[in-house]
């Protein structure tokens, strides 16, 4: 699988500074991309807790979108099943990051609605 440059640079920052760019609205849309959201739910369910993590992402992302003005583009049930479906797969496989996740399950990013 090629990487991306949105990718090479979306990896370029640590977990915190992704929540804090997603928080206050500075992370370039160019690099949310799907891998990213699989980050932030690895990362808010193995700080919060599945439920916890159900919260933060869900006022993390609304915000972001309406920072961007893009509000329309937010699914609540959407990332709820996402992270239903990240937690799960954390459960089952003790990875020490997302991308440990992603190597056991290549399918998350190629074809991520398979899991839904």
């Amino acid at each position: 699988m090629q990487t991306s440059q949105s990718q090479v640079l979306h990896r370029q920052l640590d977990d915190n500074e992704l929540l804090e760019k997603l928080r206050d609205g500075s992370l370039d849309p160019k690099l949310f991309i799907h891998e990213a959201h699989l980050r932030l739910a690895f990362v808010l369910i193995r700080d919060y807790g599945l439920e916890g993590a159900i919260d933060q992402c869900q006022q993390i992302l609304k915000n972001y979108v309406e920072q961007l003005g893009a509000a329309e583009k937010y699914d609540a049930k959407l990332s709820e099943k996402a992270l239903l479906i990240v937690g799960r797969l954390m459960r089952k496989h003790n990875c020490e990051s997302v991308y440990d996740l992603i190597h056991i399950h290549p399918k998350l990013l190629s074809d991520f609605k398979s899991y839904l």
